[in-house]
């Protein structure tokens, strides 16, 4: 592949990977709705922007997501302001909607917003996974890879440098997460602990990180590996593909 063509190809994954998409929950961001909600974060939390607001279609809700990873809770009206969860009892046990409205708003980003890894064969399900790449537990779940395809996983790797999108492991992982070999990058840097040469795009990567951090932030990641599942549950700590594999069919 020549410069040009690589360079090409390297800015339209660069363009993917910063677009943030509003799913089916997500208010337009010119809409009269989000502005008013623009409004009333600027008295519930000043000095933070709003970059979505979710509705929840169960519930006279909806969650503000601000431009550092926070949600505040807040009626549809504006006019009751809450803190924690939302829960609700069902069949046996309380389903957490908040957790769930933001699992979904990380779900319903495409494949190529994320580092991709399809499933082999027929799809049974896709997890996402928040990943660093100087992280230990992060680096078994990498081994992992090629089983987790193989039982018809595909896993969305999203960038969560555990120490802030300011440490040293963002900086290697901006190295990386947004060239067109990315894939080849992560397994040579967890295999030597050396970054390849020839990267392109570290200066944009950095925001491209930081964003993923704090996507990230909104499902309150307390350690690495993260990983959703399809029903709302969030683990954060490696676990076997059979595992996965079980958490990700349970209803």
């Amino acid at each position: 592949m020549n410069c040009k063509s690589f360079r090409s190809k390297a800015f339209g994954i660069l363009a993917v990977l910063a677009s943030f998409t509003a799913h089916a929950g997500s208010l337009d961001k010119t809409s009269p709705d989000f502005l008013k909600y623009e409004s009333y974060i600027k008295e519930v939390a000043p000095g933070l922007s709003l970059v979505d607001v979710v509705t929840m279609p169960k519930t006279k809700s909806v969650i503000l997501v601000t431009d550092r990873g926070s949600v505040i809770n807040m009626s549809r009206k504006g006019d009751i302001v809450y803190s924690g969860d939302l829960l609700k009892w069902v069949n046996d046990g309380y389903k957490n909607l908040t957790q769930q409205a933001l699992v979904d708003r990380i779900r319903a980003q495409p494949n190529s917003a994320g580092i991709f890894y399809p499933a082999k064969g027929k799809t049974t399900a896709t997890v996402d996974i928040f990943f660093d790449v100087d992280c230990t537990f992060c680096r078994a779940e990498h081994d992992d890879i090629d089983m987790l395809n193989t039982y018809g996983i595909s896993v969305r790797y999203h960038a969560y440098p555990g120490a802030g999108p300011e440490s040293p492991s963002a900086a290697i992982m901006a190295k990386m997460w947004c060239e067109p070999d990315a894939k080849k990058r992560i397994d040579y840097y967890i295999k030597t602990n050396e970054v390849l040469s020839g990267y392109h795009n570290e200066a944009a990567c950095k925001k491209v990180i930081s964003d993923q951090y704090f996507m990230g932030r909104t499902i309150d990641i307390k350690a690495t590996p993260a990983i959703t599942f399809p029903n709302g549950r969030v683990v954060f700590s490696y676990l076997t593909p059979k595992q996965v594999l079980q958490y990700a069919v349970a209803k």
